[in-house]
């Protein structure tokens, strides 16, 4: 069964700052910005910009299970957050969506932004014929996200780990596969010049 992603996840736009957003050592909040953040490993919390928020209160600190969408360039990926070390808020370049965790999985509903296929098609499709690559919050209530049973959504979310481990094993393969390769070449250029 399909539902619309309003009726099972809050949508918001991130943090509004006005300006530039401004490092402050003493400040109450860090601030997550794209270029903070990626798709394999979402943000890399030690490096974000700390900040002193002003403007409307209650200010929107992110929570555990949040998910952040980029909403701008065109590589649209979704990051869930499972755990928010310390007060964070989104910067306004993000959809924020907090899931109904009695009907879907946070990281369920992560994946299924990243992978299904109705979903890419739907970001695509709207993007067509757009100038600039941006999504509106209008595309991103569009989408319609899959809603199995709790216990299946976690048997996925499982299923989806296991596979992230195993393509990070080869990835340090192969980078540890590449370095010998260049230590070899090296060696030999070494052996070369004691030759000559």
């Amino acid at each position: 069964m399909t539902i619309p992603l309003p009726r099972i996840a809050e949508i918001r736009s991130g943090f509004p700052f006005r300006g530039s957003i401004e490092e402050d050592k003493k400040g109450d909040a860090l601030v997550v910005q794209i270029k903070d953040v990626s798709r394999e490993s979402g943000p890399d919390w030690p490096t974000l910009t700390r900040t002193r928020l002003s403007g409307r209160r209650p200010f929107p600190f992110l929570q555990d299970g949040d998910i952040l969408l980029p909403i701008r360039g065109g590589n649209y990926f979704a990051v869930h957050l499972a755990t928010v070390p310390e007060p964070a808020v989104a910067a306004l370049h993000f959809f924020v969506l907090r899931a109904d965790t009695r009907r879907i999985l946070p990281a369920f509903l992560a994946w299924q932004l990243n992978y299904g296929p109705a979903i890419k098609h739907h970001l695509w499709r709207v993007q067509a014929g757009s100038a600039q690559l941006g999504l509106r919050r209008s595309d991103v209530e569009g989408i319609a996200v899959a809603v199995p049973p709790l216990e299946q959504q976690a048997r996925f979310v499982e299923l989806a780990a296991n596979i992230r481990r195993q393509q990070d094993i080869f990835r340090q393969q192969i980078a540890n596969a590449d370095r010998l390769l260049h230590g070899l070449a090296a060696s030999l250029h070494g052996q070369e010049r004691k030759n000559a």
